[in-house]
């Protein structure tokens, strides 16, 4: 068995990551891992389906470069909450 690396995106800069699905459990626990480890990773992309509140919070947090929303039908009046420079994609 090998150890964890914890070198990862020390000498290359912040690991990122997209998040399909960071409203659900799973990814508020991956949300979890990355609040923990600040500096380690860098969010760039947050997906959710119909959880737009909370998708948008986490945009607000993480100001992620794209933000996309499943549901079309939900996604009026996304864009104008997402920070300055954060797309929104339907």
């Amino acid at each position: 068995m090998t150890a964890a690396r914890k070198d990862v995106g020390a000498s290359t800069g912040p690991v990122t990551v997209s998040l399909v699905g960071s409203t659900g459990s799973i990814g508020t626990q991956a949300i979890e891992v990355v609040r923990s480890e600040p500096g380690r990773f860098r969010v760039v992309a947050l997906a959710a389906n119909r959880s737009v509140d909370l998708l948008v919070a986490q945009a607000c947090e993480w100001r992620p470069e794209v933000v996309v929303v499943g549901d079309p039908a939900v996604a009026s009046g996304v864009a104008a909450r997402l920070p300055r420079g954060t797309d929104l994609l339907v």
